[in-house]
């Protein structure tokens, strides 16, 4: 209720989840991928490693919906190096993970996907002029597959026509046919 901690992350596990309980024929759970924009891309990027999360944490489920691959878009990967930039988009974050500075590591294991990780194939796509996500996200999950797209800033990649928008999906073809 409210969002936040731990609502917004158990309402992402939730819709997520009724991925496995689908039963339209056309749906082939194998065969789903995530993509997220920017914080939309830090809980897709988090739904994709929340398999590694260890019982008793509040956000531990047994066997959650994995996909078979995940993109995030100048997606925030390290929430805790996020927090220390200035442009903006930080101060929502404590708000975000409910909490003051002394437990924010304890709850950035968990939802930061640089230090969870992910069990799937990760790709992220990020713009070098990007002003709101700084480049160094994309560079601090170390198993991932990152493009860095010269020129583009924070939306160019959502927006069709662009030569981010093409990069993203050559990508996206290329994740669902690996």
């Amino acid at each position: 209720e409210g969002g936040g901690w731990p609502g917004t992350f158990e309402d992402v596990a939730q819709a997520v989840d009724l991925l496995a309980k689908h039963d339209d024929p056309r749906l082939d759970c194998h065969r789903v991928a995530f993509v997220g924009h920017s914080a939309g891309g830090h809980l897709a990027l988090w739904a994709s490693g929340r398999s590694r999360l260890r019982p008793g944490l509040p956000l531990y489920k047994e066997s959650p919906f994995m996909p078979h691959g995940v993109i995030g878009l100048a997606a925030i990967t390290d929430l805790q190096k996020h927090a220390g930039e200035t442009n903006g988009c930080q101060e929502e974050l404590l708000g975000l993970i409910g909490t003051d500075e002394s437990r924010l590591s304890e709850r950035c294991a968990q939802i930061s996907p640089a230090l969870l990780g992910s069990d799937v194939q990760v790709t992220l796509l990020h713009g070098d002029s990007d002003e709101l996500v700084s480049p160094e996200q994309a560079r601090t999950m170390h198993e991932a597959d990152t493009i860095m797209l010269e020129g583009a800033g924070h939306f160019d990649m959502i927006h069709p026509g662009t030569a981010a928008f093409t990069v993203l999906l050559r990508t996206l073809d290329a994740v669902m046919k690996s």
